[in-house]
């Protein structure tokens, strides 16, 4: 009978890893951008603007003008000005700059 080196020898089949499907980091990822998603809308509703959750995306009105776009997306959140083609995409360990570049844009559209 040959012995088992590892543990995870036993554990390499395709029922192996179904089983293990529902506990993988995709799971995690979609209450964190939730929170994420709280975290900017309360940073927004403390600027005075109002937020237009559109999908997963917010639409920022300011002074009831459409002043900017917040995307969320797997990996990346994208900031972009109203009348610009593209907006800066930051990552999610990246709130500081996300806020920053926010302000800047409700800075300029007022």
């Amino acid at each position: 009978m040959k012995h088992l080196k590892n543990f995870n020898e036993l554990n390499e089949g395709k029922t192996a890893k179904a089983a293990k499907k529902p506990f993988e980091k995709e799971v995690w990822d979609v209450d964190k951008k939730e929170t994420f998603r709280t975290t900017i809308k309360d940073f927004l509703k403390g600027k005075d603007c109002k937020v237009k959750q559109v999908g997963d995306d917010f639409e920022v009105h300011c002074d009831d003008k459409h002043v900017a776009q917040v995307m969320f997306r797997k990996d990346l959140v994208t900031v972009k000005k109203v009348g610009t083609k593209f907006g800066k995409d930051f990552k999610y360990t990246e709130l500081g700059k996300i806020k920053a570049e926010i302000s800047s844009i409700i800075k300029s559209g007022k």
